[in-house]
C-alpha cells in the first residue's frame, strides 16, 4: 500500500490532479493540462516518419498508411468486442507548423476511450498498445487515465527508486511490447545523453527508440503484463449468451450490429422518471412483435440488467412465474428493450436498427465453450442449467403471445414484397448473413422463414426511411 501511494498524485483539499504528458511541444511540457477525465483512458502513439517530405503529398499518404497498420493490429485483436462505452480509436494529430527537422517529426495519432464500470476494457486498451509496438518497428505509445501514470501502479514494489509523480512525466512509454523508463542521469558521462528533469517528449521518444537502453526490468514488466496476458483470450470468457424476448426490429438490428447493445444498457441502468414516461407504451418498438433472441453481452453488461431490480410495464404482459426457465427471457429482454426505447426518446437513437456501412466482424454464431450462459446458476431455486445458443435457437413464444405461422419464404409481410428487392435489400441481406443472424438454419427452413420474415419487416420499416431520408440510393 505504500508503494501504490507513493505512485499516487497528492492532491490537497480544494486542489485537482493534473496528469502533463499527453503535449508534443517540449515548451508545453512544465504546463498543467486538464485531468483525464474519470473512467477513461487517454492514449498517443508516435509513428517515425522517416523520409517523408511533410510539404508534400507524402505525409498525408505515410499518415494514412500508419493509421491503417495500428488500425489492421487493433482490429486482428478485438474485431467483435463489444466495448463498454468507448472502443480504441485513434485520429491523427495535425502538426502544430510546418517543420524542415531531420529526421522530421513523428507521424503522433491520440486516442481516448471512456471505459466506464468496465475496467477490463482499460487494460484491452493496453494490450492493443503493446502490441501495436511489437508489431509495427520503431512505434512508441503512451497511455494515462485519471491515476496518471498507471502503469506504474501495478509494479509499485519492482519500481526503481528514482520513480514517483514528479520524475515520471515523459518517462512512461511503451515500445517493443514492453514498458520502458526513460532514467534520469546518473553521472557526468549521461548528462550529454540524458535530459535533466522533464524531458520535452520528442526527446523522450526517440531515447526510447533508439538504441539507449530504457527497458523497464524483468519485474517491473512482470507485473505489468500480468494484468494483459490473458488477452486476448479473456475476449472469449468475458462473453455472455442470454435469451431475450424482444421486439423482432431490435432481433434484426443486433444481428447487423451487436455493439447496439451496449448504448441500450447504458441508457436503462441511467434511466430516470422522465425516461420511463416517455416509455411507458413503446410506442416505438411493438412488444407485440417479441420473439425469443439469443443476444450476445459483456459479462459486465448483462450484470448490468440482472441486477437491477424492476417491475416490468404493464405493455410487456405478465412476466413469467419466478424461477421458470422463460421469466429471465422476460425479464432480461423487457430491460433491453426499454433501453433502446429510451434511446429513442431522447432522440440519441437515429441508427438503432439502420444497418452500419460495413457490418462488424463475423463472430461466432455460438458461444464458445468458456463463455457464459444465461441461466446456468443465474436463479436460485431453478434445478440444471439452461444453455443458451445462438446456433440451436429456440422457436417457443413468450407466455401470453399467439402461436403464428411465419410466412412463407421469400414473401415479405406487410404486402411489402416491392419494398424488399433491389440493390439495397441485397445489400442489406448480405449484411444479415455475414453476421450469422440465420444462425445456419437451411434457406426455405421453417426458423430461415421466421428470420427472414423478421427482417423484412424491420427493413421496411427502420432501414428505407433512414436511407431515404439521408438520401442514400439504390
Amino acid at each position: 500500500q505504500l508503494a501504490e501511494a507513493k505512485l499516487r498524485p497528492k492532491v490537497e483539499p480544494g486542489c485537482t490532479a493534473h496528469c502533463g504528458r499527453m503535449e508534443d511541444d517540449g515548451g508545453w511540457h512544465d504546463r498543467l493540462k486538464p485531468p483525464v477525465p474519470f473512467e477513461t483512458v487517454q492514449y498517443k502513439i508516435y509513428v517515425p516518419a522517416a523520409d517523408v517530405d511533410a510539404s508534400s503529398g507524402e505525409a498525408a499518404e505515410a499518415a494514412a498508411s500508419a493509421l491503417q497498420r495500428c488500425n489492421d493490429v487493433a482490429a486482428s485483436i478485438c474485431a467483435g468486442h463489444i466495448w463498454h462505452r468507448e472502443p480504441f480509436a485513434l485520429r491523427l494529430v495535425p502538426s502544430q507548423a510546418p517543420s524542415t527537422a531531420s529526421p522530421p517529426p513523428d507521424i503522433i495519432f491520440h486516442g481516448q476511450t471512456h471505459f466506464g464500470d468496465n475496467i477490463d476494457d482499460e487494460w484491452l486498451v493496453v494490450h492493443l498498445l503493446l502490441r501495436i509496438t511489437e508489431e509495427i518497428p520503431g512505434v512508441v505509445a503512451s497511455v494515462l487515465d485519471s491515476d496518471g501514470e498507471f502503469l506504474l501502479v501495478e509494479a509499485a514494489d519492482a519500481l526503481p527508486g528514482w520513480v514517483n509523480p514528479a520524475t515520471a512525466t515523459n518517462r512512461v512509454f511503451l515500445c517493443r511490447g514492453g514498458l520502458h523508463l526513460l532514467p534520469p542521469p546518473t553521472s557526468p558521462a549521461e548528462l550529454g545523453v540524458l535530459p535533466v528533469g522533464t524531458p520535452p517528449t520528442p526527446i523522450a521518444v526517440s531515447l526510447v527508440r533508439g538504441q539507449f537502453p530504457t527497458a523497464a526490468t524483468p519485474a517491473v514488466n512482470k507485473a505489468v503484463l500480468a494484468r494483459v496476458g490473458a488477452f486476448p483470450r479473456q475476449l472469449e470468457t468475458c462473453v455472455h449468451w442470454a435469451r431475450c424476448n424482444l421486439p423482432a426490429a431490435l432481433g434484426a438490428a443486433l444481428a447487423v450490429d451487436q455493439s447496439l447493445v451496449a448504448p441500450a444498457v447504458a441508457a436503462f441502468y441511467e434511466r430516470d422518471p422522465i425516461d420511463m414516461k416517455a416509455c411507458s407504451g413503446m410506442g416505438r418498438f411493438k412488444v407485440d412483435t417479441r420473439q425469443p433472441v439469443s443476444v450476445r453481452f459483456t459479462r459486465c453488461l448483462y450484470a448490468m440488467l440482472a441486477q437491477q431490480r424492476f417491475e416490468s410495464a404493464r405493455v410487456f404482459g405478465p412476466a413469467p412465474r419466478r424461477g421458470s426457465p422463460d421469466h429471465r427471457a422476460h425479464d432480461i429482454g423487457a430491460k433491453l428493450a426499454l433501453g433502446f426505447e429510451i434511446l429513442a426518446s431522447r432522440g440519441g437513437a437515429q441508427g438503432v436498427g439502420a444497418a452500419p456501412a460495413a457490418p462488424p466482424a463475423p463472430t461466432a454464431s455460438a458461444p464458445a465453450k468458456s463463455a457464459s450462459t444465461d441461466d446456468a446458476g443465474a436463479e436460485q431455486g431453478s434445478g440444471g442449467s439452461n444453455v443458451e445458443s445462438a446456433a440451436t435457437p429456440t422457436t417457443d413464444k413468450p407466455e401470453g403471445q399467439q402461436e403464428t405461422a411465419p410466412p412463407a419464404a421469400g414473401t415479405p409481410p406487410d404486402n411489402a414484397a416491392a419494398q424488399c428487392a433491389g440493390p439495397r435489400w441485397e445489400r442489406f441481406l448480405r449484411q444479415l448473413r455475414a453476421s450469422h443472424y440465420f444462425r445456419g438454419n437451411i434457406d426455405g427452413s421453417q426458423e430461415f422463414r421466421s428470420l427472414l420474415a423478421s427482417a423484412q419487416r424491420y427493413f421496411v420499416a427502420s432501414v428505407l426511411p433512414g436511407e431515404a431520408a439521408a438520401g442514400v440510393g439504390g
